[in-house]
């Protein structure tokens, strides 16, 4: 009688698991004022930790954009030529990075 050997090899395979990359933190305590000259100065808190931050996006209530790419920067300027005269504005500030932009300030 002959015997029947069975070999069973398994193979495992290591399933790496990379946490979730989170999205830039919000800026807060965002403010604004006019000057004639200039337009708006919109400033804001940088938020904290700045690590993954590439810059930030400021939009104005009637759709104007400024586009800071300094992370350490806090400021955008918006020509007061793009806005109407007597007009309130509201100004919102996202941190943006390469994993997602922050929620609106």
């Amino acid at each position: 009688m002959k015997k029947l050997l069975i070999a069973l090899t398994f193979s495992l395979t290591a399933l790496s698991l990379s946490p979730a990359t989170a999205a830039a933190p919000t800026p807060t305590n965002v403010g604004a004022y006019f000057k004639v000259e200039q337009g708006y100065l919109v400033s804001w808190s940088i938020p904290s930790p700045t690590t993954g931050i590439t810059g930030y996006t400021v939009t104005s209530s009637g759709g104007q954009i400024c586009k800071n790419s300094n992370p350490l920067d806090n400021q955008c300027t918006f020509d007061s030529r793009t806005f109407k005269p007597f007009q309130p504005y509201t100004f919102t500030a996202v941190a943006n990075s390469k994993s997602g932009d922050s929620a609106p300030s």
